[in-house]
């Protein structure tokens, strides 16, 4: 029996592993995010999202009032950790601001999202049950209105944790890990 879960928490590791997400750069030049004098205003869109297939709102209303009513408590919570990290992960690069005043906005469009699973991440651990998401983050320069760098984001996946918005939150830290990653791997 040890042998058969050590053998299912092994196989469970290697699947998160080679799930892990595929950030790339889908048009734009990555110097403005490289600039630490540039600010930009940060939003999330999940207008066209799709969470098991339904579009949110659907999803959300199936699951009960309480979930329609705590989306968009929760889901500052979760762009609060996205912008926490950013700016503590990318010192020497575009930093994100409350003030609507600053030249540039980057918006993170979600497509897809999977919340995840409590009973894989009570199970399995590891990464297991973690949230998933795939998307885009795009940065516009605001007076003109130009895209000035596009990210496409697919499979980005987060670690396990007991609740969603744990698992959402440590999703959204995730991608800012990648981002920053790929950002520097890029030469100017």
């Amino acid at each position: 029996m040890k042998k058969k879960m050590i053998s299912f928490v092994l196989a469970a590791m290697t699947v998160t592993s080679l799930c892990a997400g595929d950030i790339n750069v889908k048009s734009g030049d990555v110097s403005v995010v490289k600039n630490p004098n540039n600010l930009a205003t940060i939003q999330f869109s999940y207008a066209q999202t799709l969470v098991e297939g339904k579009p949110l709102m659907e999803y959300l209303k199936e699951r009960g009032d309480e979930f329609v009513k705590d989306w968009p408590k929760e889901s500052q919570v979760c762009e609060k950790a996205f912008y926490r990290r950013w700016n503590s992960k990318n010192k020497k690069g575009l930093k994100l601001t409350d003030n609507p005043n600053v030249p540039y906005r980057m918006i993170i469009t979600v497509d897809k999202l999977d919340l995840g699973s409590f009973a894989s991440s009570f199970l399995v651990g590891f990464g297991a049950g973690g949230a998933r998401m795939s998307g885009t983050i795009e940065i516009y320069e605001k007076e003109k209105n130009i895209c000035l760098l596009t990210l496409t984001i697919n499979n980005q996946t987060g670690h396990s944790a007991y609740t969603e918005q744990k698992r959402r939150a440590d999703l959204y830290k995730e991608l800012v890990d990648d981002v920053i990653e790929v950002i520097k791997e890029i030469k100017q």
